[in-house]
Parts: C-alpha cells; sequence; structure tokens
C-alpha cells in the first residue's frame, strides 16, 4: 500500500464543534455492524437456545462490531438484546453513585473498576462482582494503569443499588446475566505547583512563545530545568512551532517519560497539549509505529474522557493515517472516523474530508 502524505494541521485551540460524519465512514461502519450482526445471529442459531434464552447466549459480539455501533450509535458497548430483535435492551432507571474509598483519598490515587451482574426480570441487580481493579491517572492519555483493587469493593456495593427496566422479550421481563459497568474514580480539582516556586518564569516563557520569541523560550526554558522538568513541555512546544519535529519529539517524550515515572498530577489541557504535540511531531517524522505505540493507552482516554473530543480530532487523523500506512484498515477508519465526528470547524472537516477520500477505495 502507498504511503499516504500529509502536511501538518495542527489546531491548539478550542473551536466550535462542527459535528458531521463523513459518508464513506459511515458506509464502512454500518457495513461492519451489518456484517458483525449476522455473524453473531448464525452463532446464536448454531447454538439451538430456546428463544427467552438466548439472550445469554454464550457467542460474543466482537470488538469491531463494538467500534462500529461506537461511531453509529455512540454506544460504548453492545449486549445480545442489540442484535436479537425480539429483546429490547435493558434501561438504566436509577444509578448509584460510588462513595470514593477513604484510602485511595489519602493516597490520591485515581483509576477505575469494572463490576459484573445480573439484571433480575424486575429490573434489581443480583450477582454483583468486581472483575478488573485498575490504577492511573484518569486525565492523562499516556497513563499505564497497574492493576488494583482499591476501588472494587467501592464500586461492587455502589451497583447492588442500581435499578433497571429490565431486558423484555414480548413485553416480559427476563433476567440478564454478565452486565458490565465501568466505575471510574477521579478526584475533584486540578491543582497546578511548579516546584521551588518557578511559576513567574513558567508564566514568562508561555509569553514569549506567543510573541514568537521561540530561542529566548528555549534557552529560558533551558535555565529553568534544574527546577521542575515541566519546562520540557515548553522547550517541545517552542520547537515544534519553528517545524523543528525532531527536537519536538524527543522533548515530548522526555516529559512523557518523567510525567508516568513521578505520577505527578498536572491539569488535563496541559498534559493533552503535550500529547498532542508529540504525535503531531512523530507525524510529520513519518514515524508511524511509534504513533501506533502510544495508541493502547490512548484509545482507552479517548473513548472515557470527551472533553476533548474537538482539540484532539487532528490527533485521531494522524492515527487514523498511522494505521492505514500499516496497513490496517480497520483502525484506520476508527481514528479518520473520530476525526470526522468531532472536527473543530468547517476548515477541519474539509480537511480531514480529503485525507479520507484518499483512502475511501480501501475500505
Amino acid at each position: 500500500m502507498k504511503h499516504i502524505k500529509l502536511f501538518c494541521f495542527l489546531i491548539l485551540v478550542s473551536l466550535p464543534l462542527h459535528s458531521e460524519q463523513n459518508q464513506d465512514i459511515e458506509n464502512y461502519f454500518l457495513k461492519v455492524y451489518e456484517n458483525e450482526k449476522l455473524e453473531f445471529l448464525d452463532c446464536v442459531d448454531q447454538e439451538g437456545l430456546e428463544l427467552d434464552k438466548q439472550i445469554n447466549t454464550k457467542c460474543k459480539i466482537s470488538s469491531i462490531a463494538e467500534d462500529a455501533a461506537y461511531f453509529l450509535y455512540d454506544k460504548k458497548s453492545l449486549t445480545p438484546s442489540d442484535f436479537l430483535d425480539q429483546f429490547s435492551r435493558y434501561r438504566s432507571i436509577k444509578k448509584q453513585p460510588a462513595i470514593y474509598p477513604r484510602r485511595a483519598l489519602g493516597l490520591s490515587t485515581e483509576g477505575y473498576a469494572i463490576v459484573s451482574f445480573t439484571i433480575t426480570e424486575t429490573g434489581s441487580v443480583e450477582d454483583a462482582k468486581s472483575i478488573e481493579g485498575w490504577c492511573g491517572n484518569v486525565r492523562n492519555p499516556y497513563t499505564q494503569y497497574q492493576p488494583c483493587n482499591i476501588f472494587n469493593q467501592a464500586a461492587v456495593r455502589a451497583a447492588k443499588n442500581f435499578k433497571y427496566e429490565p431486558t423484555k422479550i414480548n413485553g416480559r421481563g427476563i433476567s440478564t446475566k454478565n452486565i458490565l459497568h465501568r466505575y471510574t474514580f477521579l478526584m475533584e480539582g486540578e491543582y497546578f505547583s511548579i516546584k521551588k516556586n518557578r511559576h513567574k518564569a513558567y508564566n514568562n516563557i508561555l509569553k514569549e512563545i506567543e510573541k514568537n520569541n521561540f530561542d529566548k523560550a528555549v534557552s529560558t526554558s533551558i535555565k529553568n530545568l534544574e527546577f521542575d522538568y515541566i519546562f520540557m513541555n515548553l522547550i517541545a512546544s517552542a520547537n515544534f512551532q519553528q517545524g523543528k519535529y525532531l527536537d519536538a519529539k524527543d522533548w515530548s517524550v522526555k516529559f512523557k517519560d518523567e510525567l508516568i515515572k513521578e505520577g505527578r498530577g498536572i491539569p488535563e489541557d496541559i498534559v493533552i497539549r503535550s500529547f498532542i504535540i508529540l504525535v503531531s511531531s512523530l507525524f510529520n517524522l513519518g514515524e508511524y509505529q511509534e504513533i501506533i505505540a502510544l495508541e493502547e493507552q490512548f484509545n482507552d482516554y479517548n473513548i472515557e474522557r470527551t472533553k476533548f473530543n474537538e482539540l484532539l480530532a487532528i490527533t485521531n487523523l494522524y492515527f487514523g493515517v498511522s494505521f492505514i500506512n500499516i496497513g490496517d484498515l480497520h483502525n484506520g477508519a476508527k481514528y479518520l472516523g473520530s476525526a470526522s465526528k468531532y472536527s473543530g470547524s468547517k476548515a477541519e472537516s474539509d480537511y480531514i474530508d480529503s485525507v479520507i477520500n484518499q483512502i475511501s477505495s480501501y475500505l
């Protein structure tokens, strides 16, 4: 496959949302959704279950079907009732907020837990149990989550108080097993403290970057590195805006590594802009595999945290083109679709569409 070459189109400010799905991507996911539905229904037929027991089939819904449903219908998960036309899907009536564990608060620990349970024929919850627990900075797309159980009990206690309108067949409520729910534990407030009280220097460097005084911004940032590695982010930004993508990449990677090692809480918008600079620099250097290496953490962030969807539209485009360039058409379409869906302006949307038109024949 011929590699796609694009110029860098970086948006660093939030623009009015221009939400309009690209028709080629939409058609691709409609085809995927229908094909995966047919395969699922064929699996159910082969099981030979009675009609009212099909809702608890052992047949699995594929991840690519989940991707299609997320793009087409904003569904983060699918259940058999989405594919079994005789059933109406359960509907949440009451969600119980989880109480933040005191020990997690004391340790300033964030993360999430996933619980599994059964929704009975009356809509109550039974058999609630934790199946996964992970600790890490939820606001950071670089986060490499670590297994933990500090949130599990709180999530299970909350899930036991859920109330649903149950799954129904012919108007009759039936029990549905293995329902999954993710509880995210996120502490309120974001505090930005620069070490050794170097806030004034940090703000002055930001002003120099705004005035395009990049050499001064870089030299002053380097002098302040002995106090706080946060200045690496400013060096990366100044280099990027000069088109020095290799230097921008190197400083962004150093900043990322320090951030991961320390587990420091930095305001989400600062981390996101650092992430955008890193991905954009890698893209301009043609280092597609390096971009894809960041995808596992970013995918989770991209789905669960929607605050910066518009800001990340072009970043999603770069992920999409990177996947296309290594021959992974489905993941390419997934990220191109996200870029199209959350584009921040008409100009940005037209640019994304022009890229999608280049690869539409592959879909």
